[in-house]
């Protein structure tokens, strides 16, 4: 077991319902963003890029939270809603069989959105374009899976503020995005 992994130490209602706000809010931007690109009105050059940088970098996050195999001891990450935090495991990526594309997602954030990489200058511009709404489904499945098995306790205050014209009662996710993402 590494060392960062060892650091992680079971978190009090409280701070689980604050960090739940936290990842409730990089859902919500993950999901906005890519509703805006999805559909592309009066997005214009800058703007358009600004949106893919958002877009890419809730992603990772969302990546890191999900699928995290190395967390630091400070990281939110979706064990941290379970317990014992294995139950997570039992319904990890590779059991929706995305793990691959989940790596291949972030090693091209990573290389051409978060870190300055000669790699980036290889990839030709048609490459480039980023696969919102295949990234929007798999991202979506990991949520609804987290959402439909972790302890509800753990439900931030700001969360329906914050989801209030996205969600239905029950708390499902029902983003236009999310819609027009899932395959």
């Amino acid at each position: 077991m590494s060392k960062e992994k060892m650091c992680k130490k079971r978190r009090t209602k409280k701070e689980l319902k604050e960090a739940f706000d936290a990842f409730a809010y990089e859902m919500w931007m993950f999901n906005k963003t890519a509703k805006e690109l999805i559909q592309q009105t009066q997005l214009e050059g800058c703007q358009t890029k600004s949106f893919i940088e958002s877009f890419v970098m809730h992603t990772r996050n969302l990546i890191d939270f999900f699928c995290s195999k190395t967390p630091h001891c400070d990281d939110i990450i979706s064990e941290d809603f379970f317990s014992p935090p294995q139950k997570w495991k039992s319904s990890s990526p590779q059991d929706f069989g995305i793990d691959l594309c989940i790596k291949n997602i972030k090693f091209r954030i990573n290389k051409m959105a978060s870190h300055l990489t000669f790699t980036r200058l290889t990839i030709p511009s048609e490459v480039a374009n980023w696969p919102v709404k295949e990234i929007g489904a798999y991202i979506n499945k990991l949520y609804q899976q987290f959402y439909d098995d972790f302890d509800k306790q753990y439900l931030g205050e700001n969360f329906k503020k914050l989801y209030e014209k996205d969600i239905d009662v029950d708390g499902q996710c029902i983003l236009s995005a999310y819609d027009q993402c899932r395959m």
